[in-house]
């Protein structure tokens, strides 16, 4: 189910499902220090259908407009929106606004009105637009503590990199001795 490798957030789980579910577009914006999980949230609304997935420091605004154009997602999904350029992120101020998408380019003008609905990540908001962030609702994700950290990494360790429990758990409780990054785990049971 979605965010089933997902341990602890279970609030914020809970009301990004709502969102999801809506029948009119409800933004949602997840902010927190890298390692708590953000990623594999949004990677579980991108994997929906409908869905399209990019990382910000890799969409351009004419990308951006293009995509929507082309593909008319039922869901947005930007990682590392804090990484995008502001210049990048005026197509989202009218899609999350009014769901308006317009390109004028060559004299050709096209629009189209979308139900599109934008979910996106971010380890720090000071570098997102005071407009932009009023589009979304919020949500902070706090760090794991130590014992959601094993148990989120020996999940991951077990079902995403194929260790048996036993040396998931072992790799968990090493790494979390350093840090509580998650892709710290991954990278020490690679």
């Amino acid at each position: 189910g979605l965010f089933g490798l997902v341990v602890g957030h279970d609030r914020i789980k809970q009301l990004v499902r709502y969102a999801v579910k809506a029948d009119a577009p409800v933004h949602c914006l997840l902010l927190g220090p890298p390692g708590t999980a953000k990623t594999l949230m949004l990677s579980d609304v991108g994997s929906l259908p409908g869905a399209e997935f990019y990382v910000g420091s890799t969409t351009t605004k004419s990308g951006l407009v293009g995509l929507l154009l082309q593909c008319r997602p039922r869901y947005l999904v930007i990682d590392e929106l804090d990484k995008m350029d502001d210049r990048d992120m005026s197509p989202l101020l009218n899609l999350m606004e009014t769901g308006m998408v317009t390109r004028l380019m060559h004299g050709v003008d096209e629009r189209t009105t979308l139900e599109t609905k934008v979910f996106a990540g971010a380890n720090d908001v000071r570098r997102i637009s005071a407009p932009i962030q009023s589009r979304f609702a919020k949500f902070e994700i706090p760090p794991y503590t130590t014992a959601q950290f094993v148990d989120v990494a020996r999940q991951v360790l077990i079902q995403r990199e194929g260790l048996g429990p036993q040396t998931a758990l072992l790799v968990a409780n090493e790494v979390v001795k350093y840090s509580t990054d998650i892709r710290d785990a991954v990278r020490v049971a690679r």
